[in-house]
């Protein structure tokens, strides 16, 4: 960038590309606690992991934001599992792609909007059932903005450009939007986004909502099954339709509601059992239902 202050030596690196294409020793010259961590669990338990990249390691002697993205990326394509219930609009190269998508939006916001003057280090971690996606640095924009897309604050900004003249990075606030409509196509657990004034946190699931209570009963499974399919279940419907008995029912409602799985809604024979909302899942439904009234004036 050039520094008209400086007649004898105009052209001067910035920070954002010193960070982006810089080597290590000399980034951690001027960002002492410049850190980046991948690991491969089977869970956030486990103390052992079975893959690693992190700066500073004999085996990554130089890595940078850039170098760490290229590396980090690829293992996790390679962790997409192929699924196998797709419809017959929906392939399974649609949906690598799709999801390749999801993960890479997440990995440059990450990098992008990271704090790197923090002690705390940028940190993605690939677990057996999702992915969590890590850095210092509180969200520029609330939830509902990063769902939605369309508004963007960038903390590096000139890590944020480079990122979209190399082409892994599309126009400025589309991220969230792609996350969020990639996992609601292929109908897996929806995101969750945590943030403080100290960092932020987005986990995607790799999953079906149903592949997390495998451990449930038969008779929970089913009132789950039917509650994410219509978003409710009632005593009559149970009975009715899904041909449970009045035991087998109060039990697994007991069950359920008692690990807080489900929730009550309604008295007497207004009762009702809906999945608790969470804040990420209610703003995505609150977009689908503007798009579907946007494409019933669009077509009327």
């Amino acid at each position: 960038k050039k520094d008209r202050l400086d007649e004898q030596r105009p052209y001067k690196l910035t920070m954002g590309g010193l960070l982006f294409f810089g080597k290590y020793n000399s980034i951690v010259d001027y960002y002492p606690n410049f850190q980046l961590d991948y690991f491969k669990k089977s869970s956030s338990l486990e103390t052992d992991w079975h893959d690693r990249i992190s700066t500073g390691d004999k085996d990554y002697p130089e890595l940078n934001v850039f170098s760490f993205y290229l590396k980090v990326m690829e293992k996790l394509t390679q962790s997409i599992d192929s699924k196998f219930n797709l419809t017959k609009n929906m392939t399974r190269d649609s949906y690598l792609k799709d999801m390749s998508r999801a993960i890479r939006e997440a990995l440059t916001n990450s990098l992008v909007h990271a704090y790197y003057g923090s002690n705390d280090p940028v940190k993605i971690s690939n677990y057996d059932d999702y992915w969590e996606f890590s850095n210092p640095g509180d969200m520029k924009v609330s939830k509902e903005e990063f769902i939605h897309g369309g508004n963007s604050r960038v903390r590096n900004s000139v890590i944020s450009i480079l990122f979209r003249r190399v082409g892994y990075v599309e126009r400025a606030g589309s991220g969230g939007p792609r996350i969020f409509d990639a996992t609601n196509k292929y109908k897996l657990r929806t995101p969750d986004i945590h943030t403080t004034d100290k960092d932020t946190v987005i986990r995607i699931w790799k999953f079906e909502p149903m592949n997390y209570y495998t451990s449930r009963s038969k008779d929970e499974q089913i009132l789950l099954k039917a509650i994410l399919e219509s978003g409710t279940v009632t005593k009559s419907t149970a009975l009715d339709k899904l041909s449970m008995t009045e035991y087998s029912f109060r039990n697994a409602v007991k069950s359920l509601m008692d690990d807080n799985i489900i929730e009550q809604v309604g008295k007497s024979r207004n009762t009702r059992y809906i999945l608790p909302y969470s804040d990420e899942a209610y703003i995505q439904s609150r977009k689908k239902w503007l798009v579907e009234i946007n494409d019933v004036f669009r077509n009327s």
